[in-house]
């Protein structure tokens, strides 16, 4: 994640440290664990989703360089995949 061009998401599982997760190029990625928590995105030079609660989130993808957290879920949120458009 050396990069800040990259979309990088912030995840976590209860009892252990963050980790950063990086992804470039478009298309999408599954996010493996089920017991994973999602507390950040940095969409880097990205358009970028989200899956959860059985669909794409938002409706309109977060524009490029800007950072998304969940203030009101600071556990962060469960997120089944995301998306680079």
């Amino acid at each position: 994640c050396s990069r800040s061009d990259f979309l990088q998401v912030t995840i976590h599982r209860p009892g252990e440290n963050s980790q950063m997760r990086c992804y470039a190029n478009a298309g999408e990625a599954d996010l493996l664990s089920t017991n994973w928590w999602v507390t950040r995105i940095s969409t880097g030079n990205n358009r970028v989703q989200w899956y959860g609660d059985g669909r794409w989130q938002p409706a309109a993808a977060i524009d490029k360089w800007t950072v998304y957290t969940w203030p009101n879920h600071p556990g962060g949120v469960r997120i089944n995949k995301v998306r680079i458009l």
